[in-house]
C-alpha cells in the first residue's frame, strides 16, 4: 500500500514526544474537533463506498444481463471517456495530488513534520498552507471516477489521504496551533476512514498507528484513534446497519498438527504471487508507462481494462466483475464455497488472480486513485482456493472439506502481510473479521509470509 520505508516510520516514532509534551488546555476544543472530524470522514467514506459499489453493481449487472457486443461497447465508451476526463484533470495543477493511491504521499508529509528544524508554529503554518478540505474532496472525486467507472482496486488506500486531509482541515478551521494535537487528529482521520470501510474498529486504529510509526505505538495518539474508530463503528452499526465485511464458519480453538503444516504450505504458496508476482508485474507496468506521454496513461489503463476483461469473458467465461471493480463479491463467493460456479476451477482462479493483479496495476500506475488492501485479500483468497482445489483433486494427504475455510483465511493473512506489510494490523484484522479462534494460524501465516516476502524483495526485486 503506502510505499514508506520502515526506517522512516521508526525515526518518526522515535522523535515523537506526544505522550510527554502535549498540552491539555484546549482539551474541549480537541474533543469537538475529534467528533466533527469523525462525523465528516465517516460521511465522506461511507458515501464513497456506497457510490462506487452501487456503480460497479449497475455496470456489471448490465453487462451480464445484456451479454452482447453492444453492451460491452457501451461499457468501453464509459470507462474510456471517464479516463480521458481524468487525464484532463491531471493537467490541472490542483488535481496533481489526487492521483495514485495517495497513502504514500500523506504519510510522507506526516513524517516530514519530524524532519525539520522549524518550531511547532512554523510547522503548523507550513501544513496549513497546503489545501485541506478541497484536497480530500478531489481525492474522493477521482476515486469515484477511477473505480466507480470500472477500474480495478480497493478503497482503503484513497481513504487514507481523505482522512488525513479532513483532519488537517478541521484542525485549521478550529484554530489548533499545537503540532502534537494536529498529528493526533490526522491519525484519528486515518483510523476513522479504515474503520468505516473494514467495519473493524481495533484494526482501524492499529492500522493507522502501524502505518505511520511502524513497530512502535504512541499511546496517547492510539487512545484518541480508538475513540474515533469506535464512533465510526457505532455510526455504521446504528445508521447504516452494516453487516460484517466477510463471514466464514467458526473453527474450534484447537488446531491439529496437520492443520498447522497446511498453514505453512499455504503461506509459502500465497507469498509467491503476493510478495513477488505483484511487485514484478507493477514494476513492468511502470516501465511500460514511463515510455509513454503522461496524458495518455489514463486512457491506456482504461483500454487495458476493457480489452483484458472482454477477452477473459469471451474466451474463459470469466465475468467482468471478477477482475474489475473492488472485487468484494468474488471474495464473498469464494468464502461461501459455491460448488458449481466458474470459481470451482483452479485454472480459472489462477487466471483471475493474474488478471486482477495486472488490471489493478494498470489502474493505479496509469494515475487512477485506488488502493491495494482489498486486492491483497482478493489475491490471497484466489491463490489459496486454487491450491485447495488442486490438492483435493490430487487426493493429497489429509485433505478434507473442513480445511477449505482455513486455507482461505491463511491466504488472506499471507497476502495482506506481503502487500501492506503491517503484521500486527493484519493479525488483528483477521481476528476481528473471522473470530478469535483463527488467531494462531493467522500469527503463523504472517510470520512465515513476512520472512519470505522480505527475502523476495531483497534477492529478486532490488
Amino acid at each position: 500500500m503506502a510505499n514508506i520505508k520502515q526506517e522512516d516510520k521508526l525515526r518518526a516514532a522515535f522523535k515523537d514526544r506526544t505522550d510527554q509534551t502535549i498540552d491539555f488546555k484546549d482539551q474541549y476544543r480537541i474533543m469537538i474537533a475529534l467528533i466533527v472530524l469523525t462525523l465528516l470522514v465517516w460521511v465522506m467514506v461511507t458515501l464513497l463506498s456506497k457510490l462506487i459499489l452501487s456503480s460497479n453493481e449497475l455496470i456489471f449487472s448490465y453487462l451480464v444481463d445484456h451479454a452482447n457486443l453492444y453492451s460491452y461497447a457501451a461499457f468501453a465508451c464509459i470507462i474510456i471517456v471517464v479516463a480521458v476526463f481524468r487525464s484532463y484533470l491531471y493537467q490541472i495543477s490542483a488535481f496533481k495530488d489526487a492521483f495514485g493511491d495517495g497513502a504514500s504521499e500523506s504519510i510522507r508529509f506526516f513524517h516530514q513534520t519530524y524532519e525539520t528544524d522549524q518550531n511547532s508554529e512554523q510547522i503548523i503554518h507550513t501544513v496549513y498552507t497546503r489545501p485541506t478540505f478541497m484536497r480530500g474532496f478531489r481525492r474522493w472525486l477521482i476515486t469515484i471516477l477511477t473505480i466507480g467507472a470500472g477500474g480495478s482496486g480497493g478503497l482503503e488506500g484513497p481513504a487514507i489521504p481523505i482522512g488525513e486531509a479532513m483532519a488537517t482541515g478541521v484542525s485549521k478551521h478550529l484554530g489548533i496551533q499545537n503540532v502534537s494535537w494536529l498529528r493526533v487528529l490526522q491519525m484519528c482521520g486515518i483510523s476513522t476512514a479504515v474503520t468505516t470501510l473494514l467495519h473493524a474498529p481495533l484494526t482501524g486504529c492499529i492500522f493507522a498507528s502501524e502505518l505511520v510509526f511502524g513497530g512502535r505505538f504512541i499511546y496517547r495518539t492510539l487512545m484518541y484513534s480508538m475513540a474515533s474508530s469506535l464512533i465510526a463503528f457505532i455510526l455504521s452499526n446504528h445508521i447504516m446497519h452494516v453487516e460484517p465485511l466477510f463471514i466464514i464458519q467458526h473453527h474450534s480453538l484447537k488446531f491439529t498438527l496437520v492443520e498447522y503444516i497446511y498453514v505453512i504450505i499455504v503461506s509459502i504458496v500465497v507469498s509467491v504471487p503476493s510478495g513477488l508476482g505483484l511487485i514484478i508485474i507493477f514494476n513492468r507496468i511502470k516501465s511500460l508507462m514511463s515510455l509513454l506521454p503522461v496524458y495518455t496513461h489514463a486512457t491506456i489503463g482504461a483500454c487495458m481494462c476493457v480489452m483484458i476483461s472482454a477477452s477473459l469473458w469471451y474466451f474463459c467465461d470469466i465475468e467482468p466483475q471478477h477482475v474489475l471493480g473492488v472485487g468484494e463479491e468474488t471474495i464473498i463467493e469464494l468464502l461461501q464455497g459455491v460448488p458449481f460456479s466458474t470459481l470451482s476451477d483452479w485454472t480459472i482462479l489462477l487466471t483471475i488472480l493474474v488478471s486482477k493483479i495486472i488490471l489493478t496495476g494498470f489502474t493505479i500506475v496509469s494515475g487512477g486513485s485506488a488502493g491495494l488492501l482489498i486486492p491483497a485479500v482478493f489475491v490471497g483468497v484466489c491463490a489459496s482456493s486454487s491450491l485447495y482445489i488442486l490438492l483435493s483433486h490430487a487426493a493429497f494427504y489429509f485433505m478434507t472439506p473442513d480445511l477449505y475455510q482455513l486455507f482461505l483465511l491463511v491466504g488472506i493473512a499471507s497476502s495482506l502481510i506481503c502487500i501492506v506489510d503491517l503484521p500486527i494490523a493484519t493479525i488483528i484484522l483477521v481476528t476481528e473479521l473471522f473470530g478469535v479462534s483463527f488467531l494462531p494460524p493467522a500469527i503463523l501465516a504472517v510470520a512465515v509470509s513476512r520472512v519470505l516476502a522480505n527475502y523476495y524483495k531483497k534477492n529478486f526485486i532490488h
